[in-house]
């Protein structure tokens, strides 16, 4: 973002989009998933963003706080490297999607150099060419990804204690630490803990307690009193279903979500591609009837909800909620 600051007059933005767009990025912070660390800052802090959130933007923000803003050339071209990351970092994806992503790419880099000037067309830029090679190979870019490293050196470092030996603190730390910590199997099903028990409801029938506003699963939470990690979405009959999580349950048979479903599902966008097929959607008329979904054989993700300029619900799936 930083490097093209220099580009043509027709693609820079006026202060007053500039700032436009940051007072949007910290409207969208009450929504921002417990999965994101760093909530959104403005544009002015660009040189500070963490890797977080440049994915965050990239992936989730960017298409929300950009519409409107840019000219539709540079919206175009921005969502057509939304889209093929969001391809890329999903699992299992169709291989014709991995065909038409390829394509984009390759229209992304050309246009990239008649949008901004070809002098701009960095190393970077160019590997975006021969990215999906990398998906081919090792899967979800995830597989491939450095931020489990860049995490585990936070890890590493709180263990030095004192200037005088890092690495043998380090290495003794860790001894310890891989003696007495438990490690969870990788092969094992999904680690199910519930949090803040009550008895507050609502519940349906063949439902009862006890009864839990908080689960987490794996890697991420579900919270029905947080706005922004109580929505779920799944596939069913090739009809993709989002919901609002109501209420947690558990009892000796199984474990269910009564959730809330949204009326109505349609796309945020049609091209180049339907977001559908992205399951990402503009989701409307929340339904007051209240159902039930079982915990453990619903293959669900979480997922976000903004609200746009349009106050139109944006539903994104948070990306790493999507099993293998």
């Amino acid at each position: 973002m930083g490097s093209i600051k220099k580009a043509p007059l027709s693609v820079r933005l006026p202060t007053i989009k500039v700032l436009t767009i940051s007072n949007n990025l910290f409207l969208l912070k009450p929504f921002i998933t417990s999965d994101f660390s760093s909530p959104p800052r403005g544009l002015n802090e660009v040189p500070r963003w963490k890797a977080t959130e440049y994915r965050l933007f990239l992936l989730y923000s960017g298409p929300i706080v950009l519409q409107d803003m840019l000219n539709e050339d540079c919206y175009s071209h921005f969502m057509c490297l939304h889209i093929c990351f969001r391809i890329l970092l999903t699992p299992n994806i169709d291989s014709e999607l991995i065909h038409f992503c390829e394509k984009l790419l390759i229209y992304f880099v050309d246009k990239f150099g008649k949008l901004y000037g070809k002098h701009f067309i960095s190393h970077n830029v160019h590997g975006l060419l021969h990215i999906v090679d990398d998906y081919v190979q090792y899967g979800a870019l995830d597989n491939c990804s450095c931020f489990p490293f860049e995490n585990f050196l936070q890890f590493l470092k709180k263990m030095v204690r004192k200037f005088e030996k890092p690495l043998e603190q380090v290495i003794k730390r860790y001894n310890e630490y891989l003696t007495f910590s438990e490690f969870k199997d990788s092969t094992s099903k999904q680690n199910i803990e519930f949090r803040k028990p009550h008895n507050e409801g609502p519940l349906i029938d063949k439902c009862t307690g006890p009864e839990f506003k908080c689960v987490i699963i794996d890697d991420f939470k579900i919270d029905t009193k947080s706005i922004a990690n109580c929505y779920i979405g799944f596939i069913k009959d090739n009809q993709l279903n989002i919901c609002k999580v109501e209420n947690i349950c558990k009892n000796d048979h199984e474990s269910v979500l009564i959730v809330k479903f949204f009326g109505s599902v349609e796309p945020f966008f049609v091209k180049p591609i339907n977001s559908i097929k992205l399951q990402i959607a503009i989701v409307k008329n929340l339904s007051n009837e209240l159902v039930y979904i079982n915990l453990n054989n619903t293959n669900f993700k979480k997922y976000m909800i903004f609200n746009n300029t349009q106050k139109l619900e944006i539903a994104y799936p948070i990306l790493h909620t999507i099993k293998q």
